[in-house]
C-alpha cells in the first residue's frame, strides 16, 4: 500500500511538474500572444483611421459625384443655350453675308455710275469753262464788235447753241464795258519754257481757245510761240518779235513775217484776237483767245477741292 502511494505521490509530482513547466510554456505563449494581441490592436487602430479617413474620402467623393451631376447638368444647360445662340447669330450671318453681298452689288452698279457720271462731269466742266471764257469776252466787248459771223463761229463749238449766240450778239451789253477786262500777262505768257514742256500737255485736253505764249525751241529773241488748243486739237504759231537796236526787243509783234508789227504789245496781239478768230491765218487754228492754260489749272484745282466726284 505503501509503495503504491509512494509511486502515485512521485506520479503527481511528475504530473504537477508537468502542468508547471506546462504552464511556464503557457506564460511564454501568453507573453507572446500579449504581444501579439498589442501588435494587433496597434494594426487595428491604424486599420481603424485608414477605414476613418476612407470612409470620409468615399462620403467627399459621393458630394462630388453629386456636384459633378449638378455641374453636368448645367453644362448641358449651358451647352443648349450656346447651341441655340449660336443657331441664331448664324442666321443672322448669313443675313448679313447676303447684304453685303447686295452692298457689293450695289456699291459696284454705283461705281460704274460715278465712272459714267465723272465722265459727264467733266464734259459739263470743260463745257461750262468754255462757256464762261466766251461769255466773258463777249459781256466784256463793244457789242458792235460781234457780229453773226463771230456768234455763228462760236456756236460751232456748241452743237445747237448758234442762235442763242447770235441773240447774244444783238443784245444790250450787260454789264456796260467798252473793253475786255485784261488778263494777267503771266496767266498767258511765260518765256522761261518751251513747247517740250510738260505744262503745254493739258493742253490735249483743254477747251478749244485755251491758250499760252511761251518760248521757242531755238531760244531766239525775235520770235515766241503761241501755243492754242482749235477744234482740229493743238496747234503752235509762230510770234515774230521786232528787235531795235542791240538786238533787244522793241515790244512789237506779230505773225506776219515780213511785218511783224501789226501789234504794239503782246497784250494788244491777246486782246484782238479775243475777239478776232485765229482762222485767217491758219484754218486749222479757227479759234479765239478764250482762255489762258494757267488760269485754267488754276480753275481745275478749284474745282477738284470744291467738287467729290472729280
Amino acid at each position: 500500500m505503501r509503495q503504491e502511494l509512494l509511486t502515485l505521490y512521485q506520479e503527481m509530482g511528475r504530473e504537477i511538474s508537468d502542468v508547471f513547466t506546462k504552464m511556464d510554456e503557457n506564460i511564454v505563449t501568453m507573453g507572446t500572444l500579449k504581444d501579439q494581441q498589442l501588435e494587433a490592436e496597434r494594426g487595428a487602430k491604424c486599420y481603424s483611421q485608414v477605414v476613418l479617413t476612407l470612409t470620409n474620402n468615399i462620403a467627399k467623393m459621393d458630394r462630388l459625384i453629386e456636384r459633378r451631376s449638378a455641374l453636368e447638368q448645367l453644362m448641358k444647360t449651358n451647352r443648349d443655350s450656346q447651341v441655340s445662340r449660336m443657331q441664331m447669330y448664324r442666321s443672322r450671318q448669313e443675313a448679313a453675308e447676303k447684304e453685303a453681298q447686295r452692298i457689293r452689288h450695289d456699291s459696284q452698279v454705283m461705281q460704274a455710275e460715278v465712272r459714267t457720271m465723272r465722265g459727264d462731269v467733266r464734259a459739263i466742266q470743260e463745257k461750262r469753262i468754255r462757256l464762261k471764257a466766251i461769255l466773258m469776252t463777249l459781256y466784256g466787248v463793244l457789242r458792235e464788235t460781234v457780229d453773226a459771223e463771230d456768234a455763228a463761229n462760236l456756236g460751232g463749238y456748241f452743237p445747237g447753241c448758234a442762235d442763242s449766240f447770235e441773240r447774244l450778239s444783238l443784245a444790250e451789253d450787260p454789264v456796260g464795258s467798252t473793253s475786255a477786262a485784261p488778263w494777267d500777262p503771266a496767266d498767258w505768257l511765260d518765256r522761261q519754257i518751251t513747247k517740250a514742256d510738260p505744262l503745254l500737255r493739258h493742253l490735249d485736253n483743254a477747251p478749244i481757245g485755251t491758250f499760252l505764249i511761251h518760248a521757242s525751241r531755238s531760244g531766239g529773241e525775235e520770235s515766241l510761240v503761241l501755243s492754242v488748243r482749235s477744234p482740229c486739237g493743238v496747234r503752235f504759231c509762230k510770234i515774230f518779235m521786232e528787235l531795235g537796236a542791240g538786238q533787244q526787243q522793241t515790244g512789237r509783234c506779230g505773225f506776219d513775217y515780213v511785218s511783224p508789227t501789226s501789234f504794239p504789245s503782246l497784250e494788244e496781239l491777246v486782246a484782238h484776237y479775243r475777239v478776232n478768230s485765229l482762222g485767217k491765218h491758219n484754218r486749222d487754228m479757227d479759234t479765239f483767245l478764250l482762255l489762258p492754260l494757267k488760269q485754267l489749272a488754276q480753275m481745275n484745282a478749284a474745282e477738284r477741292t470744291n467738287n467729290t466726284y472729280v
